[in-house]
């Protein structure tokens, strides 16, 4: 029986070395930590950054971050990761489910005006699969409707849509390095981008646990 894994890691010796380097030097966030953060933020053409230890914890810490009103509804699709749900319940927000498009299994942005109401302030959508969302519709109708769009990106990294980034058409947006996806870290990791300079600020305060110390070597 020919065994099919669900992961597989591919590296060389150049990954190999770059990492016995890192480990001579130091363990701690520097600046292989920035480099990385640079590059990323670029892949989504945003401000910032914030390297974490999952995509959920991304997704968590960015939430959070955006300080949304406790009741408000966040439409998202009724095909996704759990995380996508658990981080709006887990910050009192209301998950307002639409229809996927049965081709891409992405959230199908036609259906979401009609979910629209009062309370809704952001649209949360994962790229699932490989699959882009329409990212360009929903843009227009969050900006129609002056929404927050969220793109779940834990599923691509570097997708675009007439050549532009999928980043671009986000406030914010989250990628993951787990196992199975298009890069990882050693079985897990994740990354936050933001471009609101408050909410970059609140967000790399939650990822070290509320400590303002952790800032001192941003300057």
């Amino acid at each position: 029986m020919e065994k099919i894994s669900y992961a597989k890691t591919v590296y060389g010796q150049e990954e190999i070395d770059a990492v016995v380097k890192c480990l001579n030097e130091s363990t701690q966030m520097g600046n292989y930590s920035r480099q990385f953060e640079s590059a990323i933020a670029k892949l989504f053409e945003k401000k910032a950054c914030l390297y974490v230890n999952s995509g959920s914890s991304a997704l968590y810490i960015g939430i959070e971050a955006l300080d949304f009103k406790n009741g408000s509804e966040v439409i998202t699709p009724a095909l996704t990761f759990g995380t996508t749900v658990g981080c709006l319940i887990k910050n009192n927000l209301i998950p307002v489910f639409v229809d996927v498009e049965p081709l891409s299994y992405c959230i199908d942005p036609e259906k979401i005006e009609e979910m629209i109401t009062d309370k809704t302030v952001a649209i949360l959508a994962p790229n699932l699969m490989g699959n882009i969302c329409d990212w360009e519709k929903i843009r227009q109708i969050a900006n129609k409707y002056n929404l927050i769009v969220i793109e779940d990106s834990a599923d691509t990294l570097g997708g675009k849509i007439n050549a532009k980034p999928s980043g671009s058409y986000s406030d914010m947006s989250i990628t993951s390095f787990y196992g199975s996806h298009i890069i990882n870290c050693a079985g897990n990791g994740g990354a936050l981008m933001l471009n609101d300079k408050k909410a970059i600020y609140k967000a790399k305060l939650l990822r070290s646990w509320g400590r303002s110390s952790s800032l001192f070597d941003e300057k």
